[in-house]
């Protein structure tokens, strides 16, 4: 969708120098490549090919639903999150649709005091398969050691923004 309105926009503007400034040429040919040279860490990032494993900040209601949707159009047989929460967050919803979606969920928490408390999550979840965690790092222990076709660890900006220091320090 963020590519659809790039694309829009800059529909928009090559009208635009065509009426306005005819020495500024922006093709089709550009707006393929600006779109192709695009890298938004933290937004389903790929951090690992062996075991696959990627990374979203979705952090609200919205990202969450939109990453299950994506999720839920691929064809895995085994998808297992790791699930990390702000806790001023609507967390039923949120653990609700990711039961919809996750074979296997992981529940944690990051060191930031806006965390909500894994075993808060863990018991909104009615995933059979749900594992506890407490820390991060005995998380990553889990997507590592226990390998899934596909782990997305998911739900905070801080959560990303810690497993990438993690994981750099290993």
């Amino acid at each position: 969708e963020n590519a659809l309105v790039v694309i829009e926009a800059c529909k928009y503007l090559q009208t635009y120098f065509n009426k306005n400034l005819p020495l500024v040429n922006l093709t089709t040919d550009d707006i393929k490549k600006g779109l192709a040279d695009v890298y938004w860490i933290g937004r389903l990032e790929k951090i690992s090919q062996d075991p696959l494993v990627y990374i979203d900040g979705c952090h609200n209601i919205d990202g969450i639903w939109r990453i299950c949707d994506f999720i839920d159009s691929l064809n895995y047989q085994e998808k297992k999150a790791v699930v990390a929460i702000s806790a001023d967050k609507a967390l039923d919803e949120m653990i609700k649709r990711l039961d919809q979606t996750f074979d296997q969920i992981v529940f944690t928490k990051y060191t930031y005091a806006r965390s909500a408390d894994a075993k808060t999550l863990y018991d909104l979840s009615t995933c059979p398969t749900k594992v506890l965690c407490p820390s991060l790092k005995q998380a990553l222990d889990e997507v590592f050691n226990n390998k899934s076709q596909l782990t997305i660890i998911l739900g905070s900006l801080y959560l990303v923004s810690e497993v990438k220091q993690l994981l750099k320090d290993e």
